[in-house]
């Protein structure tokens, strides 16, 4: 009788662990993408069918990224996207454990680096880790950047001036015009900017800006290249009437993609 139950005992204790083995082993089944945790996701599905795949690349991205949610990389389809995907989130576990070691497993291994550079110079306020970063032109801007979040948390003034990269100051002037513009309701105000380009970025953030408040197209034809105006108005409407459909109205594709993968 003894060995018949100690027989029970490990026939039960070999089907117990032969159960926990098949139970752990099982993935777990995912949701239905209209019940997904995601907005992002489940708002993919009222897009039109040809927008789809862009508008799930940039959904499946986001959700990896800042759900910390790596698998969802291999869901996205586009390689460049995906590679880009991976790279981020190793990107962030080379911050997180400042290993830049790691960045040498990237598919871009010099991008993952600077960003490495950039973003512990941003983080930490510090210009001279931005010393590390190869490109002379992106070292630049990640001492501007470092040295403008070390303004902000030290309380201090930091004009537009104070920019190294040109391009920076001249943008930064720009939206200081631009400010004034809007203010005055007057697009004259963006004449004082010297520089052609951007004066006419100015006019564009002017006219851009008040055919999403109005809700009238026509005010892009104030301008001499209307089609920015027209990307931005549908830019602006789908952020804030969350709707993904309008970004489909954008001809540039960047600005499309950018458009999709704003809206929650």
């Amino acid at each position: 009788m003894k060995k018949f139950y100690i027989g029970v005992i490990i026939v039960l204790l070999i089907v117990g662990i032969s159960a926990a083995v098949f139970f752990l082993t099982q993935k777990p089944k995912e949701l239905p993408l209209d019940q997904h945790p995601s907005g992002m996701i489940r708002n993919c599905l009222n897009v039109k069918q040809e927008a789809q795949n862009i508008c799930f690349d940039n959904a499946f991205m986001d959700y990896a990224i800042n759900g910390i949610h790596p698998e969802y990389c291999d869901k996205v389809k586009d390689k460049e996207l995906r590679e880009e995907c991976k790279d981020t989130m190793l990107l962030q576990k080379a911050l997180d454990g400042d290993n830049i070691a790691l960045c040498k497993t990237a598919f871009n291994i010099t991008v993952c680096e600077t960003l490495f550079y950039f973003e512990k110079g941003t983080r930490t306020r510090d210009p001279d880790v931005c010393n590390n970063i190869q490109v002379e032109e992106h070292k630049i801007l990640c001492i501007d950047q470092a040295s403008v979040y070390n303004a902000i948390f030290s309380d201090q003034e930091f004009k537009c001036e104070n920019f190294k990269d040109e391009e920076t100051k001249l943008t930064c002037l720009t939206n200081e015009v631009f400010t004034s513009a809007r203010e005055q309701n007057n697009a004259t105000v963006c004449e004082q900017i010297k520089e052609l380009t951007y004066r006419e970025m100015c006019k564009q953030g002017y006219y851009t800006d008040k055919a999403v408040r109005s809700n009238d197209l026509s005010y892009c034809n104030n301008l001499e290249t209307p089609q920015v105006c027209i990307d931005g108005y549908y830019f602006g409407k789908a952020q804030l009437e969350n709707n993904l459909n309008l970004c489909e109205n954008i001809a540039d594709n960047l600005t499309k993609n950018n458009c999709y993968g704003r809206i929650v």
